[in-house]
């Protein structure tokens, strides 16, 4: 799995968390939580200058049988420099 960043100037870091509820967001940007909420489990995150997440072919991410697994993927931007028209 790697990440396809655009516009690596503004993107901070992206974090793939897995819960057994389902959370609703309307898409609106919010502020870092950079942990997620207490029921939800990191999988994987990944960093400007980071590397792709590679599993062996046998291998994927744990499920409880008969129960749903929802996942979450957080980007998370960082404009520092206060770059105007920037999109990812």
């Amino acid at each position: 799995m790697t990440p396809r960043v655009q516009n690596d100037k503004i993107v901070h870091h992206m974090l793939l968390f897995q819960s057994d509820t389902a959370t609703s967001y309307d898409g609106t940007p919010k502020p870092c939580g950079a942990f997620g909420q207490l029921n939800w489990k990191m999988m994987y995150g990944w960093a400007p200058g980071g590397g792709a997440l590679t599993l062996p072919p046998e291998a994927g991410f744990p499920q409880t049988p008969g129960a749903p697994t929802h996942y979450i993927v957080q980007v998370h931007y960082n404009n520092v420099n206060h770059l105007t028209g920037q999109t990812d």
